[in-house]
């Protein structure tokens, strides 16, 4: 809620009480996601002091847990955090760990975001010719994402019609099994109006 609101630091704040629970109540997956999510918070700050420590628990906790897509996580902090601190030669050999640990998973997101810090290297290392090729990659994986939302979007909003379609069916069948019970018992009723008549 503090980041959707973007108040960064109380969320800061809160998550490292998280963090420190998870460490008390041995809980590794916690502990991982609390120390990634601060690594995020730190770097969306421009704080990148703290991004290194957090980085190489997650990673250690990660690798401990064969948690493959946080390991990717991981290694993509520790480039950011050589990238933000001018070791392009570090950054850019995380970022690559990071898009074979992605690949190796087919986790297109992380594969997308690992070719976007390898873009911004190949800028601080004048290599234009990379920083496109890098772009073009993490765009195309972008747009590989949208159109996969999209489609799944598509097929949510087909069910829920073809749901609502089933449910306005069963509405019409109840109301023409109600109007032929009416229309039969008012002809019962005729009948034995006639009947008593006669």
């Amino acid at each position: 809620v503090y980041n959707s609101m973007d108040q960064l630091s109380k969320s800061i704040q809160v998550l490292k009480e998280a963090r420190e629970l998870a460490g008390k109540s041995n809980n590794d997956y916690a502990f991982l996601t609390t120390t990634l999510n601060l690594n995020d918070l730190h770097l969306r700050l421009g704080d990148f002091g703290p991004m290194k420590a957090y980085c190489e628990d997650a990673l250690r906790l990660a690798t401990k847990l064969e948690d493959n897509e946080s390991i990717a996580i991981a290694l993509r902090g520790l480039a950011l955090y050589y990238f933000n601190t001018g070791n392009e030669i570090e950054a850019e050999g995380y970022a690559r760990r990071s898009l074979q640990k992605s690949l190796a998973g087919n986790f297109k997101e992380h594969i997308g975001k690992a070719y976007s810090v390898l873009a911004e290297i190949s800028i601080l290392k004048r290599d234009f010719k990379k920083n496109i090729f890098y772009s073009f990659k993490s765009d195309s994986i972008k747009n590989l994402l949208l159109n996969e939302s999209v489609a799944q979007n598509i097929h949510t909003l087909e069910a829920k019609y073809q749901a609502e379609k089933r449910e306005q069916e069963i509405k019409d069948l109840r109301l023409e099994s109600d109007i032929k019970d009416l229309t039969i018992g008012k002809k019962q009723m005729v009948n034995y109006i006639l009947g008593v008549t006669l």
